[in-house]
């Protein structure tokens, strides 16, 4: 009877996770037609792939704190034409200053807030100790069940337990005309809807040499990825 009971307990608790952490389905962007899978981490709703939308490309060289910026990692040019058709955008999405991140997930959907990062962080298994901290957060290890488990820098990939597939899409580094891609295969870097100056916001950061993720802020005019969350 004990056995028996013991067997219903972790069926019972077996469901419950694997109804709260699975992917769900698909999401299909109807501005462009682009397919999303999304996924369910505990009672949020995630894009499980960076977004793509790119209603415009522009020169690297070109910031700003204000405007809505949009780049594609490794292509310097503003055809969209072109920059669709690289292997980044395929694979990794856009890159977002700031203010474009702000307004660039499809209507159902928004840019997360810091609150709402801190949500899946816990429902990852991070302590509330740590939750409210800055720079690296290791209880839990939420950065190895977040990271993709496969293209990041020598190997060191994610247990991708979560199904969040994050991928090591590197960032638009500079706010001066001295700007440059970097950290491709090393750093995941998503914005958060939290301002924290007027010239920067709040954000987090996965690394190939970390298992915690990173609770930092950046200048508005760096180049990051997007995870949109579902307005429920």
């Amino acid at each position: 009877m004990k056995k028996l009971a013991l067997l219903l307990t972790c069926l019972l608790f077996f469901n419950s996770c694997k109804k709260n952490l699975s992917p769900i389905d698909e999401f299909i962007d109807p501005r462009d037609g682009h397919k999303y899978e999304i996924v369910q981490i505990g009672n949020q709703t995630w894009m499980a792939e960076n977004l793509a939308y790119l209603p415009s490309v522009n020169r690297l060289r070109y910031y700003s704190n204000d405007y809505p910026m949009y780049y594609v990692y490794g292509y310097d040019g503003t055809s969209l034409d072109e920059a669709v058709v690289t292997d980044f955008y395929s694979t990794h999405g856009v890159l977002y200053n700031w203010p474009a991140a702000k307004k660039a997930c499809p209507d159902g959907w928004y840019l997360p807030s810091d609150d709402d990062w801190k949500m899946l962080e816990m429902n990852l298994g991070m302590s509330a100790a740590d939750v409210d901290s800055t720079d690296w957060r290791e209880s839990g290890l939420v950065g190895d069940k977040l990271k993709s488990s496969s293209g990041w820098f020598e190997d060191n990939n994610g247990a991708n337990s979560s199904l969040f597939n994050a991928m090591p899409s590197g960032f638009r580094l500079g706010y001066t005309f001295d700007c440059y891609f970097t950290k491709v295969e090393k750093n995941a870097i998503y914005w958060s809807g939290l301002e924290y100056s007027h010239g920067s916001a709040w954000c987090r950061l996965l690394s190939y040499d970390n298992e915690g993720i990173n609770r930092k802020y950046l200048l508005k005019p760096y180049g990051l990825s997007v995870r949109c969350i579902k307005d429920n």
